[in-house]
């Protein structure tokens, strides 16, 4: 969709011929009843578009392929010229063109931009790989440090760009970006947060596969790791799938059909939220895992009150359940308990043992509490009326 504003204009009082101008303009003049009914669809399009390209690479055994599909979605939501991934070698202090999308008018460049020195770029080099994202709306934007790029962007007839770095445990290994040479783009908070999000699904799949290929080529190293490894992804492919279905499914039902009630409307749309937050939830897990790999989780310690945080927890999970045959409480009312801890992680920890009672408790109850060990220990425990865990593989998970 286009969106044109008009305004015409007479040249005198005598003159009764109109004249006047026509701009295209990102989005219409705010107006409640128009400006929310579009932000949603659009915040919805832009949900289901990610949630489709997440499970296409789940499905798919070429990488490649998925990550060239981002990028042309990019191309054209954007109208750009130029969509590409450029990666670093540190070690011979070169960048390469990898992946590149071009309009129809726009001519390919990825087949003469390879090793090229990062010393042509320096100041561009430098914002990447301190994880700075680059935005101009025009190359007037550029600092005057950066002469040599901004020769080197007009040369290629760019007038407006965005490029991100794409990030791993290990560092900054590259970067996306958006070329504009038709016209000019403002870049938006909703441009930048979309872009960001897609960018980082392009980091992930990139990333995912060459772990993956890793993984082939160690086998013969450490086969029992490789085992642990492809078992814990085939399981979290599994558990990102079953919201993903839900994202797709419902936002194509309240995107795509005009019949829907709209009580049915605000039922669909909570689904879609509830699992929009578990998956960013699983894939925030997922970053943690890669950090706790890598030894570059941080912790940050404060003090905390352990009754308050069972409460709240308690009260969370109550609202969460929507199994009515299984009631979730505190065992019991113990004393204030000051605790030095990282609140993020324990929430963490205790919510995850919750949540695994919850899947394996069909009836019965989950209780949460705590006892003090001593004068400078604290224990958190979880008891529920579920399957449990056999003794034989009690040691094992544990």
């Amino acid at each position: 969709t286009i969106w044109i504003k008009s305004k015409p204009v007479k040249r005198d009082q005598y003159d009764d011929n109109e004249f006047g101008y026509m701009q295209a303009i990102d989005s219409p003049e705010y107006n409640p009843e128009i400006a929310t009914p579009l932000r949603t669809n659009n915040l919805l399009f832009q949900l289901n578009n990610i949630s489709k390209i997440l499970l296409s690479f789940l499905q798919t055994k070429d990488p490649d392929k998925i990550i060239t599909e981002i990028l042309k979605d990019i191309l054209k939501q954007f109208k750009a010229g130029r969509t590409y991934i450029f990666e670093y070698d540190w070690e011979e202090r070169t960048q390469t063109n990898t992946y590149e999308v071009v309009d129809e008018n726009v001519k390919p460049e990825i087949h003469k931009l390879h090793q090229l020195p990062l010393e042509m770029n320096t100041w561009w080099t430098k914002q990447i790989s301190k994880g700075n994202h680059i935005i101009l709306s025009t190359l007037s934007d550029l600092p005057p440090e950066a002469q040599a790029e901004k020769e080197f962007l007009a040369l290629q007839d760019i007038n407006s760009l965005y490029v991100a770095p794409l990030i791993s445990k290990d560092g900054v290994w590259g970067y996306a970006g958006i070329d504009i040479v038709e016209g000019y783009h403002t870049w938006t908070e909703e441009d930048s947060l979309w872009l960001s999000a897609l960018i980082n699904i392009i980091s992930l799949c990139i990333q995912l596969y060459q772990d993956q290929q890793k993984l082939i080529d160690a086998k013969e190293k450490a086969e029992i790791s490789d085992k642990l490894k492809t078992a814990f992804l085939a399981n979290m492919t599994h558990e990102i799938r079953t919201p993903l279905n839900a994202i797709v499914g419902f936002s194509d039902l309240l995107t795509h059909s005009d019949e829907i009630a709209k009580e049915d409307r605000s039922v669909y749309a909570q689904i879609v939220q509830e699992n929009n937050d578990l998956l960013l939830q699983l894939i925030s897990d997922i970053f943690d895992l890669s950090k706790i790999e890598s030894g570059t989780l941080d912790l940050l310690y404060d003090n905390i009150n352990a009754q308050q945080l069972c409460s709240e927890l308690i009260q969370y999970f109550q609202i969460k359940n929507q199994n009515h045959k299984v009631k979730i409480s505190l065992e019991k009312k113990n004393p204030s308990c000051i605790i030095r801890t990282d609140i993020t992680r324990l929430t963490q920890v205790i919510g995850n043992l919750i949540n695994n009672a919850l899947k394996f408790t069909t009836e019965g109850h989950i209780s949460l509490s705590y006892k003090k060990e001593g004068n400078r220990a604290i224990k958190f425990y979880i008891k529920d009326t579920g399957t449990g865990i056999t003794k034989e593989n009690q040691n094992q998970i544990f």
